[in-house]
């Protein structure tokens, strides 16, 4: 037998029990994205350009908002699930970068549609109501 008395050995990094508070932010924005969700799905009930004293914008105001819940969800997934608050600066700087790379094709793409009247551009105004 030894006479070494048993230690309990910490667990690894990691893995065990580190209690109801590792889990308490992903269950606030777990609660959050349940929140913005039902925010998601009321705007599709509301006149969002109405409603801010704006109604020549249309059903433009209610993209917009949707988006920006949409990008507010999207943003506590990346930062919070992710782990994204745990990165180095580096990662961050590249996710950012990308990001505004992807906003830069989007703007570039778009000008196709407004200002060089592609075959799309009737389309478009057809969907949207225009002649």
């Amino acid at each position: 037998m030894s006479s070494q008395a048993s230690t309990p050995q910490a667990p690894a990094a990691g893995h065990g029990a580190q209690g109801p508070a590792h889990w308490q932010p992903y269950a606030l924005v777990f609660g959050a994205l349940l929140v913005l969700t039902a925010v998601t799905v009321g705007l599709s009930y509301v006149d969002v350009s109405k409603a801010i004293g704006m109604p020549q914008l249309g059903r433009a105001a209610n993209i917009v908002a949707g988006l920006l819940v949409a990008g507010l969800k999207a943003s506590l997934v990346v930062w919070i699930f992710m782990h994204m608050n745990h990165e180095t600066n580096t990662n961050r700087f590249i996710l950012v970068f990308s990001l505004v790379l992807l906003g830069v094709a989007f703007t570039v793409l778009s000008m196709d549609f407004v200002w060089l009247g592609t075959y799309a551009q009737g389309a478009v105004r057809a969907a949207l109501g225009g002649s």
